[in-house]
């Protein structure tokens, strides 16, 4: 329970949220104190990340009440919450990427940095830019340098510190700062050493909203847990005592089914049809001399860590990237791929790892996003068939439990799980043969993993054959038929994973490092 004691940091009182008919917030009450960690749990759409930017002043509340520090709370835009000494590292990143990692981390709070007469002190700015990043533990960012420079995780990083940055230069004794799926591009090295940060963060006096699906993580870092189911608070509880089945429970209404990845099911791929063959695939700098072959039921995982080859390959295979050696066949021919809607019509789709760059067009409506790789099968002449397009959306938010207003909102008003299940949704319909899986599951809640892992399954009994990148081992283990083990550029292991006898983490972490 809450400490009452104490004034809270943050107070929120029955904060209810409506979109037209949707209602995605109801009479929610919650308590952060100074210096405590608080998780928050919930399916996609339970409505986390509603309450989250109504604290940020992103959007207001339809009614209800928020007190920082006992006052009256009224944020009109995110800057007035940082001015509390409130920030947020969003789901989705607000970088700009064209722009240095130093103007990303100071935009819009360049004053200290101004020389009258001579615009910006750069050299200054750099400095501190350097400063905020060393505070979070990363000194190999350039702070001069574009943001477009860094991967997905380093850009990570950057909004993690000019979120920090921003807090602590509000001058506010104990601010509260919220990380939303702040994980879901980190290493394990990564995850820890922000860990570390939040942990420093609550030692002087700062709270923390953490939401993740990831449960242990939520677990080894909050001090205590609200739990949201379909926009309401359902209960919340200390960390201490709690484990992943109760939390399961109180989000899904069910315990779990403890046969989480569905191994039973998993089928004997058709050894006779090969649907795809790699020869000695080179990427020049990245990796080379990749051979393996994917056939029909079959899924292959591909596991190594940060900088192992094991994206890049599949980069290469779905057209994005053109290789520099080797082969590609696919159904015994040889294939050429610079593009990927070369390797669309050959049957290959991915189902990318940024979702929102690269997985669906925001201002488009959900079923039109995801008719979008079938297109020709639901054409009549020049025409779109609506029924057709229609029958398709409803099959798949069924199927996937898409929580949305319609069919005819945009995939952008929807929350990042489930704008990932209308990528999902697109993959799936498309009917294509030979799928690649970026990290199907990472951003969705337990209960909707498990309806992706039994849709995989389904997918491996039709013939489909499946590439596999996840974020974990144990996914890796649980769903492939075979595993291939990458490290600098190199397959140095390739392992059977049939059903009766699935690999440990420690036999593929040993040909990883």
């Amino acid at each position: 329970m809450a400490d009452k004691t104490v004034t809270p940091i943050f107070e929120c009182k029955s904060i209810r949220k409506q979109f037209d008919s949707n209602v995605a917030l109801n009479d929610v009450d919650i308590v952060i104190n100074p210096g405590e960690i608080v998780g928050l749990i919930g399916e996609n759409g339970a409505g986390k990340s509603t309450l989250m930017k109504i604290i940020m002043g992103f959007q207001p509340q339809t009614s209800g009440t928020m007190y920082v520090h006992g006052e009256l709370y009224e944020p009109k835009k995110t800057t007035d919450a940082n001015k509390f000494g409130m920030g947020m590292v969003y789901q989705e990143q607000s970088l700009l990427t064209n722009m240095s990692v130093t103007q990303n981390i100071y935009f819009g709070r360049e004053d200290p940095f101004r020389v009258a007469g001579f615009g910006l002190n750069w050299a200054k700015m750099n400095k501190a830019a350097k400063e905020a990043l060393e505070y979070i533990g990363n000194t190999t960012i350039d702070p001069t340098k574009p943001v477009l420079d860094y991967n997905f995780s380093l850009r990570q990083q950057i909004e993690i510190a000019k979120v920090l940055s921003t807090v602590l230069d509000s001058g506010v004794k104990n601010g509260l700062i919220m990380f939303d799926e702040p994980t879901s591009l980190l290493s394990d090295a990564e995850v820890e050493a922000l860990f570390v940060q939040i942990r420093k963060l609550k030692e002087q006096g700062h709270s923390t909203i953490f939401v993740s699906h990831r449960l242990d993580e939520v677990l080894r870092i909050s001090d205590r847990i609200y739990i949201f189911k379909d926009g309401n608070v359902v209960g919340s509880l200390p960390t201490e005592g709690a484990d992943e089945q109760i939390l399961y429970k109180m989000m899904v209404g069910k315990d779990s089914t403890g046969e989480f990845y569905h191994i039973d099911e998993q089928g004997v791929p058709n050894q006779d049809n090969v649907l795809l063959e790699v020869q000695q695939l080179g990427l020049k700098g990245v990796f080379k001399d990749v051979s393996f072959s994917l056939h029909e039921g079959e899924i292959v995982g591909i596991c190594g860590v940060i900088g192992s080859g094991k994206e890049e390959v599949c980069n290469v295979i779905c057209g994005d990237v053109p290789q520099s050696a080797g082969k590609i066949i696919v159904r015994d021919k040889k294939r050429t791929l610079s593009a990927p809607h070369q390797a669309r019509k050959l049957g290959i789709l991915s189902v990318p790892k940024e979702r929102r760059m690269e997985g669906v067009v925001g201002i488009m409506s959900i079923e039109d996003n995801i008719v979008l790789s079938s297109l020709k099968r639901m054409m009549t002449g020049p025409m779109l068939k609506r029924s057709t397009v229609r029958k398709l959306y409803n099959q798949w938010k069924e199927r996937l439990n898409i929580k949305c207003p319609g069919p005819d909102a945009m995939v952008q008003s929807l929350s990042g799980g489930n704008a990932q299940k209308v990528v999902f949704s697109r993959v799936l319909a498309s009917e294509c043969d030979i799928l690649i899986l970026n990290h199907p599951t990472r951003g969705v809640d337990v209960g909707a993993k498990e309806e992706i892992y039994r849709l995989i399954r389904d997918l491996s009994k039709r013939g489909k054959g499946i590439l596999l990148l996840c974020d974990t081992l144990e996914e890796t283990i649980g769903l492939a038929n075979k595993v291939l083990v990458m490290k600098d550029g190199f397959i140095t292991k390739s392992i059977t994973a049939d059903k009766d006898n699935k690999p440990s983490k420690f036999t593929i972490i040993e040909n990883m490092m």
